[in-house]
């Protein structure tokens, strides 16, 4: 239950910052890139996320082999990141064996708990997980 919470506190602090990079934008349309699991936005990402964690892990691994042709969850042995091996596996099936997601033209890498945001160029650290999971909590009370 404990890990639960924690993801939602992450997946609600990651649309804040989503979000607030999406505010006023006008996006041309995305590239794409095939060994990356392609969202195309913030409420796919969600949606997908929320649909996963409904499935059993078969249907898991599945969903991810259809969608990125080198998944995580089928090279999660070849995974150094504690962090994420100890997160849940809905959650390891939306990432690439290099640990990147892509949500329309920006770019989200999960490395030893922190996550990066890459977008137009630029890469801006968006914390360590425990931190969006105390940003999440405050701005929910």
């Amino acid at each position: 239950m404990l890990m639960k919470k924690k993801i939602a506190c992450i997946l609600s602090g990651l649309l804040t910052i989503l979000c607030a990079c999406e505010q006023n934008e006008q996006f041309s349309e995305p590239q794409k890139v095939e060994s990356r699991i392609y969202f195309k936005n913030t409420n796919d990402f969600l949606s997908t996320f929320n649909d996963l964690s409904q499935r059993s892990y078969k249907e898991q691994i599945e969903w991810s082999k259809r969608h990125c042709p080198t998944p995580l969850l089928s090279n999660i042995d070849d995974c150094k990141d504690i962090e994420m091996i100890n997160m849940p596996t809905s959650f390891q099936a939306l990432f690439d064996k290099k640990l990147e997601i892509q949500i329309n033209d920006s770019i989200l890498k999960y490395a030893n708990g922190k996550l990066h945001l890459i977008t137009n160029g630029e890469e801006l650290l968006c914390g360590s997980a425990s931190a969006i999971s105390a940003s999440s909590l405050e701005q929910a009370t």
